[in-house]
């Protein structure tokens, strides 16, 4: 099942998300015109559409509408454990608006009534976004004419842009690091201090391809199987993600861009004609259209490599697709952590990724 949007949508987020919603609207959703509201009071339609952020749920369902005959969606930024966080805000939005769409990163929980999986829509070629109203001249320019955008980012950060403008890389941009891992064990898993401490011995000193074995046998253990699915399938990305990224970062020809304080846009650039991005799908879901795959997608479409850790149109909480994907992944791992020509051409460590990648198919 999919959502038809209509031409024109208000969209009320915070800030930080902004372009995270534009490529929603623009590239999947073909929205023409996204009206960005601060005061809600400024919704002067009887009937329209409104795309809610979920950290703002609790404002918007408070709030003393004139009607309810406004429909609402919501896009899941963490699938299954933001659905678990905010479900009392959803059923409360539910029972007082109209029609309430609620997108989910992966086909886990379409069962859940109102839920639309994401896993059925397209990335669209043509775009449909004409006009975005009520941000700045600078996010219009970012979004609609990313060229100065990435100029602009290049000559700011050119002590580090230098770099990479006229150097072949596959480049990994995101958190992929064991101290990263072991921070978000501590903040969506404290609830079992015996998850954490599992993971963190092996990950803290290092996780190398002979500790693989060990780290799949974790996968096993009452303590891992007791968890609700969407958490094991959250930190089973995290791992393997990590594994995958430590290793590759021993190789020449490849950067892993993850702090945060040095704020090179690498993603949001179009300059970049060199690298080749890699693209490692969303941690929390199985949905080939996620935020990160839609920005590699227009930024990086002819220069990218997509490694699917889970495959898009399988239920992995029915039967024992999970299980049988775990096997996969360890077989996968255990072939490109055998590979350390760590020297070797770019071209040499993409055939070796495409290759990880057909072990999951």
């Amino acid at each position: 099942m999919t959502k038809r949007f209509r031409d024109k949508c208000y969209l009320y987020s915070p800030e930080h998300r902004f372009f995270h919603y534009f490529f929603y609207a623009d590239y999947v959703f073909q929205i023409k015109q996204l009206v960005i509201i601060n005061d809600l009071d400024a919704i002067n339609e009887n009937t329209c559409e409104i795309i809610v952020d979920q950290n703002y749920l609790s404002k918007f369902v408070n709030f003393n509408f004139k009607n309810y005959e406004k429909e609402c969606n919501i896009l899941l930024s963490n699938d299954g454990i933001d659905y678990e966080i905010h479900s009392k805000n959803i059923e409360k939005l539910k029972n007082t608006f109209k029609k309430v769409n609620i997108f989910s990163l992966s086909n886990f929980f379409i069962s859940k009534k109102s839920t639309i999986s994401l896993n059925n829509y397209k990335f669209q070629k043509r775009r449909s976004l004409k006009k975005i109203l009520g941000i700045n001249l600078q996010k219009k320019i970012k979004y609609f004419y990313p060229i100065f955008y990435s100029i602009y980012n290049f000559i700011a950060n050119f002590k580090y842009s230098k770099n990479l403008i006229f150097q072949k890389k596959i480049v990994f941009v995101g958190k992929a690091d064991s101290e990263s891992l072991i921070k978000v064990l501590e903040k969506h898993f404290s609830h079992n201090r015996k998850i954490i401490i599992n993971f963190s011995n092996i990950f803290l000193h290092g996780c190398k391809i002979d500790c693989l074995n060990q780290v799949f046998d974790l996968f096993y253990k009452t303590e891992f199987e007791n968890l609700k699915f969407h958490f094991k399938y959250h930190l089973v990305n995290l791992i393997v993600r990590t594994i995958l990224v430590n290793h590759l970062k021993n190789f020449e020809c490849f950067y892993h861009k993850m702090n945060a304080k040095i704020p090179l846009d690498l993603l949001h650039s179009n300059i970049y004609n060199k690298l080749i991005m890699l693209d490692l799908g969303c941690k929390v879901g199985n949905s080939n259209v996620n935020s990160r795959s839609l920005l590699i997608n227009r930024f990086y479409n002819k220069s990218k490599i997509k490694i699917n850790f889970f495959s898009d149109n399988t239920d992995y909480k029915k039967e024992d697709f999970f299980k049988n994907r775990l096997i996969l992944l360890k077989n996968s791992l255990n072939y490109i952590l055998n590979f350390k020509e760590f020297n070797c051409s770019i071209e040499i460590l993409q055939n070796e990724l495409i290759k990880m990648d057909k072990f999951l198919r």
